[in-house]
């Protein structure tokens, strides 16, 4: 579940809602004027979706017959770090 904050509020409380998410493994969707412009998971649950995101492409590159190594959690997060 998701916990939703108003920005303002997120920012009042920005500590306890970081220490909560990295105690929780909650995420908390962060909003301004009810639309959602930020979401704060912990950093352990960001790394396991990398972990997650780089094994699926490596076994979709198999998948259609274009095999590379393993993408290492390092090397995901320069070339995300690269489009952003």
């Amino acid at each position: 579940m998701t916990d939703l904050v108003e920005i303002t509020q997120a920012r009042a409380d920005l500590g306890d809602l970081c220490r909560q998410v990295a105690a929780s493994r909650e995420r908390i969707a962060v909003t301004d004027n009810g639309a959602v412009v930020a979401i704060l998971i912990s950093p352990q649950e960001l790394a396991d979706l990398e972990d997650d995101l780089a094994i699926v492409r490596n076994r979709l590159n198999e998948a259609q017959g274009f095999p590379e190594p393993v993408v290492t959690r390092e090397e995901l997060l320069a070339e995300l770090a690269a489009r952003a």
